[in-house]
């Protein structure tokens, strides 16, 4: 397994299991890699993610990895509210990843924007972690 994809793995599994987050997007909350045609807002979609060499360790790797938040609510309260959820959740989280241990892992920064239909609100958040193989 890859870095990237224990990364993911971990990621989607913390986030899932929160009962915060799942109040907001239901049980089983709406967590996305490709969301379906008809998914239900909010959702959550784990989105793009970059990997390069961390000179700390030999098989370290730092991660970028974007979500994205959507919502039709009429604002940016919904967004946010999810925002705060997942913020509370892997911000320094100790995350257990297969074959790998997770060094850190840090809020980088968030935006919101409305989308050009003008009833969708995209909100995205950017992580960075740091990984080395067991």
């Amino acid at each position: 397994m890859s870095a990237a994809w224990a990364l993911q793995s971990g990621l989607y599994a913390a986030l899932a299991g929160d009962p915060g987050l799942q109040a907001l997007l239901g049980d089983p909350a709406r967590i996305f890699d490709d969301p379906p045609v008809d998914a239900i807002f909010p959702f959550l979609t784990i989105g793009e993610s970059r990997e390069t060499d961390w000179a700390g360790a030999p098989t370290g790797l730092a991660h970028t990895v974007s979500l994205h938040v959507w919502s039709r609510y009429g604002g940016r309260k919904e967004v946010k509210d999810v925002f705060g959820a997942v913020y509370d959740v892997l911000h320094d989280a100790d995350l257990t990843l297969a074959g790998y241990r997770l060094i850190n892992l840090r809020f980088v920064f968030s935006d919101v924007f409305r989308k050009q239909d003008g009833d969708t609100f995209q909100g995205v958040m950017r992580y960075r972690a740091v990984t080395e193989a067991l």
